[in-house]
């Protein structure tokens, strides 16, 4: 993930930082001192000395990250500080050095666990039982048991009719890939020093149509006017790109494999969500 607040989950001690998924354009939750008010509990963020959020920095351009948990710490930050106060400075050029870098990185994602559904038989098997359960009557079927002890004949013959989708093997790919490149250029002199940074950002979403990718670009000066007066000034911006189909995962989780059948290498007029990579995914109404 390219998010500083998720890279640092168990990095620091007492601060407790949760995901609620793996979708690399969400931030994480941070909690300095817990849960202490019914408002925000979020900690003050502070980057080079002004307040704002982990999500605006890239990971690459922090030099260091200090955590302020107790209040006499925090107390010159005022009321914004009840929930904690993270601070965080940023590289920064050194006199009489001129340096290029460049780091790339390139990896493979895959889920640690992936829910093994039912395909049509055992689906339809398991809804009749249900509804025995519900109703209290016994031959209360909402599919015959002659259908589903017949059902791969009948799927071979008619599958637009008995149909039987396979939706995670459809929808959802087996790994993704995401990659990641920085570049600075930082240099300088005893009086001004000057340090510039671009990173891009590019992951693929674990079901298809749906990738995220973000430019972060960063520079900051040091002049020295006078020996008793130094300006600093920096700039931060950040760029994103996030998209995704129609349907989400819990859409596609929900659909039973009896709904519509996947067709492959071919396009519909009435198609009803998106074309995923070579897949269209239709049903009539």
């Amino acid at each position: 993930t390219p998010q500083l607040s998720s890279q640092l989950q168990g990095q620091m001690a007492g601060v407790q930082i949760t995901r609620s998924g793996g979708d690399p354009a969400a931030g994480a939750t941070v909690r300095v001192r817990g849960v202490t008010t019914m408002s925000t509990n979020d900690p003050l963020v502070i980057i080079d000395g002004v307040p704002g959020n982990l999500t605006d920095v890239a990971a690459e351009d922090v030099k260091d990250i200090q955590v302020l948990k107790d209040a006499a710490s925090a107390a010159i930050y005022g009321s914004r500080a009840a929930a904690g106060v993270i601070l965080v400075t940023t590289k920064r050029a050194r006199s009489n050095e001129f340096k290029v870098t460049y780091n790339y990185e390139f990896s493979f994602d895959k889920p640690t666990a992936v829910p093994q559904f039912l395909r049509t038989k055992e689906w339809m098997a398991g809804l009749n039982e249900v509804n025995m359960n519900d109703s209290g009557v016994a031959d209360f079927n909402v599919y015959d048991q002659a259908t589903i002890e017949n059902f791969d004949q009948l799927h071979q013959q008619d599958p637009d009719t008995y149909v039987d989708s396979d939706w995670m093997g459809a929808v959802f790919k087996k790994y993704t890939t995401h990659q990641n490149h920085a570049v600075t250029v930082s240099g300088g002199t005893d009086k001004i020093k000057t340090n510039l940074s671009l990173n891009y950002y590019d992951s693929e979403g674990m079901y298809a149509n749906k990738d995220y990718n973000r430019i972060n670009m960063s520079a900051n000066v040091t002049s020295r006017i006078k020996d008793f007066i130094t300006l600093n000034a920096g700039f931060n911006s950040l760029l994103g790109f996030r998209r995704h189909g129609a349907a989400s995962w819990s859409d596609w989780r929900d659909v039973p494999p009896v709904a519509f059948p996947v067709i492959l290498g071919t396009n519909f007029s009435d198609s009803v969500g998106d074309e995923l990579d070579g897949l269209t995914i239709y049903g009539t109404t």
